[in-house]
């Protein structure tokens, strides 16, 4: 299994780091970039928490549904404590119980979706 750390992101620094937030049925969801600084801290983040014996169980309906995370070939899931990497056939969770890497990206994206996300009662300003 590959555990992305920190340091990967010299050399990784041409992938994009992509947040997509899921919020709307039948048309597409708000996604944005992450600059390098954002990158780093979510990868801080990932590198000090601790492994999870849960998998991210994302709700099939409501108002959010979670919010993924795209980088190369590697794919994370965060929602509700918990945060899930994929990686080819590889899998790991670890917990995200405080929320502080779901809240801190989902306060990385831009003014018009984070206007969208307070007035869904997502995210606090």
């Amino acid at each position: 299994m590959v555990i992305l750390k920190s340091f990967d992101l010299e050399k990784n620094n041409e992938s994009r780091l992509i947040a997509i937030v899921s919020i709307f049925s039948g048309r597409r969801n708000p996604e944005w970039e992450l600059n390098n600084d954002q990158k780093k801290q979510f990868f801080d983040f990932w590198d000090n928490a601790e492994q999870s014996p849960l998998q991210t169980q994302l709700p099939a309906t409501g108002n959010y549904r979670g919010l993924r995370l795209n980088y190369g070939n590697i794919r994370w899931v965060l929602f509700n404590g918990t945060v899930t990497q994929f990686e080819k056939n590889e899998i790991q969770t670890k917990q995200d119980w405080e929320r502080k890497m779901e809240n801190f990206i989902l306060h990385t994206s831009p003014a018009s979706v984070k206007k969208l996300l307070v007035e869904r009662k997502i995210i606090e300003l």
